[in-house]
């Protein structure tokens, strides 16, 4: 008898399925790249500083990783233990930067207009807490518990890449923690979830531009993609494992961008108004950002 070698079988470029999602992907990295630089060419538009420019950095940074890790997850390659590692360890704590900065950003628009009706000697306390180094503090802390969770199972139970051989074919995958994958999503789950709690607690907030609204369908999204595509990664075989993840995390990545920068990047390309500072976007921006000088100056000379 003669034994027949058998070489792994990669997804060509042929597959419509991946070319589709790898075409998404280069999408919403240029796009991410675009609405970034332009945000950087207008750094005292009223709607960019609403937006808190360096948090808004961090987070299309974030997406911007998040879409080149999307392509780079379906681009036809050899299947290592390293590119296991790669693909199941790092897409968690993307999705959770992600969901940190909306959540803190959203945090802060609550707290601005609650501390509206505090007294004033308690507003330079929450001045500081809302500050720009707490505020990445805070999305530090909330993303390090994802990228502690992430260096436990690379270190306690690492990814390997295995072999099952058919009788045509020989077919190379890599294992999958299905503990650690719960684990993580339960915790990006509980962001969610309280990002659309204070989103929904701020959805009504006045304002020609009232972000809050985005902020909130954009925390629905969320939790609509989890719910609808996270049973279906988590129970696929392994044959659809990369494609539902894929799903998973570009669905999430262009919910964020589409509710919470698209609508803001198109009114300043297309008004003016919305690029330079005029005295009714002034107030807009000062209450989004929560300089409440205008309030306080009211109630000195009440």
């Amino acid at each position: 008898t003669v034994c027949t070698e058998y070489a792994p079988q990669l997804v060509g470029y042929h597959d419509g399925v991946y070319v589709s999602l790898i075409c998404v992907g280069v999408l919403g990295f240029v796009v991410a790249t675009f609405t970034l630089v332009y945000f950087h060419r207008h750094p005292t538009a009223p709607l960019v500083r609403a937006a808190d420019l360096t948090l808004s950095t961090v987070t299309l940074v974030a997406m911007m990783v998040g879409f080149l890790m999307t392509i780079g997850i379906l681009v036809p390659s050899d299947i290592t233990s390293t590119r296991c590692t790669l693909v199941s360890v790092l897409p968690e704590p993307i999705k959770v930067l992600t969901v940190a900065t909306v959540l803190v950003k959203t945090n802060r628009i609550s707290n601005i207009f609650h501390s509206m009706h505090v007294i004033k000697d308690q507003r330079s306390w929450r001045r500081l807490m809302l500050g720009t180094p707490a505020q990445l503090g805070a999305v530090a802390a909330l993303t390090a518990v994802s990228i502690l969770m992430s260096i436990l199972y690379a270190v306690l139970d690492p990814p390997r890449a295995l072999k099952d051989l058919h009788l045509d074919r020989l077919e190379v995958y890599c294992s999958l923690s299905t503990s650690f994958v719960i684990l993580q999503n339960v915790y990006f789950i509980g962001l969610e979830v309280t990002f659309l709690a204070i989103a929904y607690t701020t959805r009504k907030l006045p304002g020609e531009y009232n972000e809050a609204q985005f902020v909130f369908l954009a925390a629905a999204a969320g939790v609509g993609n989890f719910l609808g595509v996270f049973p279906a990664y988590i129970s696929s075989g392994r044959h659809l494992r990369l494609i539902f993840l894929s799903v998973f995390l570009l669905s999430h990545l262009l919910a964020i961008w589409s509710f919470l920068y698209g609508p803001r990047l198109v009114r300043m390309m297309r008004n003016e108004k919305f690029r330079r500072p005029t005295k009714r976007n002034r107030v807009m921006e000062l209450s989004a950002i929560g300089h409440d000088k205008s309030n306080s100056d009211v109630g000195a000379e009440n």
